[in-house]
């Protein structure tokens, strides 16, 4: 495109010279027919027209000078709605002038169908109407009110003049339904500013700690929160307080520093109008006894002051005591029970367990004094032998077990045996050997070759027994909360004999009746001998013995036997007894000497088969006792 200017020498005159510039007020009395839009292309400048759009009309008009019109100003975006919803007495912004929207010429009715174009605002010559998009945005966007009807006029300015001024009719707009109120159709500024808003928050104050929580709707919710927050029993009641400087209007007119709230609406009141509120929470026993009255306030200066009477201190709580009994039999045979209390700080007294001393009592004076020592948890004394007026000897030993192994072989034979415990303590082994880990238990363990006729040899020392012998302790256990079954395993530390387990006989029958029934189980003489001296010196102390046989079942889980090859039989035999005074027989009354003969097979209790006679086989026997003390 060529920028120069022509030259007007240069420009083609056209054969009907283009009219001269009229302002469109004066334009509006010419026929619409005769305004001819401009056209505009790549080699013409504003004022040039092509051939085709020249004028037809036999009217002559006269050539005048043309001069070219200022530049139009740039379109303006208005909101028809906004102008046609003003009164028609209001006035346009300064600066601002209306379109004329030019009114067609009427005409005689045509017999053509042909559809009229839509009539758009007349501009000046070379100008373009466009609407910018951020308007056409924003009438699509908007939905609120319905576009104008074609049949309303919009105000303009300028009037034709021979039109007749006419009244404007009065605009009315469809009335939009009201939707209801709802979350949805709220306004964002709104909706940001409830959801910007923050909760109703309440601090409850008490006892040197907080507690923040939203805001309760009454004050009983109050109370419960309290309740709630500070852990406070049913055998205290709570109050709630606000600081007087706190409150609206009534600040003032309080006398004391803080308000105790009462009911719902002085919680209501000191709450009001604050998004965080302060209350202090006091507590108080329900069973607490009034404190004296204070003293009345004297009236003058002048009078004596009474003396304020003071409370007796209150005496200090009793120390805690503990009951003695001391049970003693005198040379002439008769028991004596002496009961006494024992008061002061016990707890650095003598630690609980059992002493072994002499206690003195003075003459006359009846002055008690006790010398001794403790004992062990497996001491327990049980003989005391007086050799003059002056000096008695004391023995006791440990509860302790003694178990014997015997191997009984045709033929000589290897072996291996590990004798695995738990809950015992090993105190000697004998052939010697060491106690390994186990686990949770320890085991002994010897390497045996084993003889005809019993005759056994260590591999490792080169000694020979009769078999293999051990002595064991209980370890120290905590007592059963409850008596365990009958048929429970054996704790050792707290072995069970009760007249549902056990039998009880005199102390003149019951050797001859153990020795029947070891009998019967197919020990030999030998074992039988051994087993029945080794614990009767406990034996010859009590009248009456009740004794127990346990089976395999109850001892494997304290002291388990393994050999290695196994045995054709393996028999094991452990036996516990007690003492019984004459004063306790009536709980053994269905437990006697009757009942002992007749009323167990202990041969199936113990697992005992023919094959124990049998002198081919690989035999092997295990017996042992253990006394149990009170």
């Amino acid at each position: 495109m060529s920028l120069k200017k022509p030259v007007p020498s240069d420009i083609p005159l056209p054969s009907t010279p283009p009219p001269a510039y009229k302002a469109l007020s004066e334009n509006q009395t010419e026929s619409q027919d005769a305004v001819i839009p401009p056209e505009k292309t790549n080699d013409t400048f504003p004022g040039a027209y092509f051939e085709s759009a020249k004028q037809e009309s036999s009217k002559a008009k006269v050539v005048e000078d043309h001069r070219w019109p200022p530049p139009p100003p740039p379109p303006r975006v208005f909101n028809w709605v906004e102008l046609a919803s003003k009164s028609s007495s209001s006035s346009l912004k300064p600066g601002v002038e209306s379109l004329e929207t030019p009114q067609p010429i009427k005409s005689a009715t045509s017999p053509n169908k042909l559809k009229k174009k839509k009539s758009a605002p007349l501009l000046p010559r070379g100008v373009n109407f466009t609407e910018s998009t951020t308007t056409k945005q924003d009438k699509r966007d908007c939905k609120s009110p319905p576009p104008i009807p074609a049949s309303i006029p919009l105000k303009t300015t300028a009037t034709r003049p021979d039109s007749v001024p006419q009244p404007e009719p009065e605009i009315k707009l469809p009335r939009i339904p009201t939707p209801p109120v709802l979350w949805d159709n709220l306004p964002w500024y709104i909706k940001r500013s409830k959801m910007s808003a923050p909760p109703r928050m309440l601090i409850l104050a008490g006892g040197g700690y907080e507690a923040f929580v939203a805001m309760p709707p009454t004050f009983e919710k109050a109370l419960a929160l309290a309740t709630e927050k500070f852990n406070i029993p049913a055998t205290h009641v709570i109050r709630l307080s606000c600081k007087a400087s706190d409150m609206q209007w009534i600040g003032g007119y309080t006398g004391q520093e803080d308000i105790f709230i009462a009911d719902n609406d002085s919680f209501h009141y000191a709450c009001a109008g604050k998004h965080v509120a302060r209350l202090g929470v006091h507590v108080y026993d329900k069973n607490a006894k009034p404190g004296p009255a204070p003293a009345p306030s004297g009236g003058g200066g002048g009078g004596e002051k009474k003396e304020e009477k003071k409370e007796a201190p209150k005496p200090p709580a009793p120390p805690p005591t503990a009951d003695q009994n001391f049970t003693c039999q005198t040379t002439a045979g008769k028991n004596v029970t002496l009961s006494a209390t024992v008061t002061g700080d016990l707890t650095k007294g003598i630690p609980a367990g059992n002493y072994l001393g002499t206690l003195s009592i003075e003459d006359k004076t009846w002055k008690q004094t006790f010398v001794g020592n403790q004992l062990g948890p497996n001491e327990v004394m049980t003989k005391y032998i007086v050799h003059d007026k002056n000096t008695a000897r004391l023995l006791f030993r440990p509860r302790s077990v003694r178990p014997s192994v015997e191997f009984l072989h045709a033929e000589e034979k290897s072996l291996e045996v590990s004798l695995s415990i738990a809950d015992w303590t090993v105190t000697s082994a004998y052939p010697m050997t060491s106690l390994l880990p186990d686990g949770a238990r320890h085991k002994l363990r010897w390497f045996l070759k084993v003889q005809p006729g019993g005759v056994v040899e260590d591999m490792l020392t080169g000694t020979q027994s009769n078999g293999l012998f051990m002595e064991m302790i209980p370890s120290v256990t905590a007592k059963p909360e409850s008596l365990p079954d009958p048929d429970a395993p054996l704790i050792p530390a707290w072995p069970d004999i009760r007249p549902s387990n056990a039998w009880c006989l005199p102390q003149t029958i019951f050797v001859p009746h153990i020795d029947r029934i070891l009998t019967a189980l197919g020990l030999p003489v030998e074992s039988r001998t051994a087993m029945i001296t080794s614990w009767l010196p406990g034996l010859t102390r009590h009248k009456n013995i009740a004794y127990r046989i346990l089976n395999r079942s109850q001892l494997d889980p304290s002291s388990s036997l393994t050999i290695i090859p196994p045995p054709s039989v393996m028999l094991r035999i452990f036996v516990l007894f007690k003492g019984i005074p004459d004063s306790d027989l009536k709980d053994w009354e269905n437990a006697g000497v009757l009942h002992a003969e007749m009323g167990l097979d202990w041969r199936d209790s113990v697992g005992w088969t023919p094959d124990l006679q049998n002198e081919s086989l690989f035999r092997v026997i295990e017996y042992g006792a253990m006394e149990v003390f009170d």
